[in-house]
């Protein structure tokens, strides 16, 4: 599965783009007084403005595809961007060898959990010097549902999409796709990994790349799976 577009909503757009622009060096899109738009490789990241009072400050967990022989440059060059890195169990590279990969988290001004991953059984390997435009694309987004059976039997049904990884079950954590692109759908009131900050529901509109294109709406959570030709 490939997400071509994922589309957040945020009440500090304008922190947000001075992180993802000015520090972090993502190519801008395109901007209007709503909205904003960043390059991330083969996907487009959109946050959109979210305004205060409806569902808070929206807070995600989402994950970039990095090249899968760079994740220690990655981590040297968040250091010099004076991010701070998430650690679990007193490491900041976190190694998950059921899929084969490696991964880096911190946050960004709107405690979105970033993740940069490394995963060793995609052919991306790169020799360029390690930056934004190093990476290859949107590759998971976090979706807490409150009845996760039937999250997972209707994008199995209406998507084709299986449980991805031996660690992945329909009862807390169940991701759904491929390497290339993976929704992270777990039960509601869970903490998301490397931290100790809950999971929340909220508006979330991705894109994936498909032969026909489709719209899948959910009864409980205001998610949108767009299919469309790439």
């Amino acid at each position: 599965m490939k997400i071509t577009k994922l589309q957040l909503y945020t009440n500090q757009l304008q922190d947000l783009k001075v992180f993802y622009v000015m520090v972090l060096g993502f190519e801008l899109q395109n901007e209007n007084e709503t909205a904003f738009t960043l390059k991330a490789g083969n996907s487009l990241l959109e946050f959109r403005w979210n305004p205060p009072g409806e569902n808070t400050n929206p807070s995600y967990h989402f994950a970039f595809n990095i090249p899968e022989n760079q994740i220690e440059e990655a981590r040297r060059w968040l250091y010099m961007r004076s991010i701070p890195l998430l650690k679990h169990e007193g490491d900041d590279i976190l190694d998950f060898p059921h899929w084969n990969a490696n991964a880096l988290y911190f946050l960004d001004p709107s405690n979105n959990i970033v993740e940069f991953i490394a995963r060793h059984d995609l052919n991306n390997t790169s020799d360029a010097p390690f930056s934004a435009q190093s990476i290859c694309s949107v590759s998971e987004i976090g979706l807490p549902v409150p009845n996760l059976p039937g999250m997972h039997q209707q994008v199995k049904e209406k998507l084709g999409l299986s449980i991805y990884s031996k660690v992945g079950n329909t009862t807390n954590f169940c991701p759904m796709g491929t390497p290339d692109g993976l929704f992270i759908i777990v039960r509601t009131n869970r903490t998301w990994l490397p931290t100790e900050l809950p999971n929340g529901v909220y508006p979330t509109v991705v894109t994936i790349e498909g032969e026909t294109p489709d719209e899948l709406t959910f009864e409980e959570v205001p998610y949108i799976v767009r299919v469309a030709h790439s």
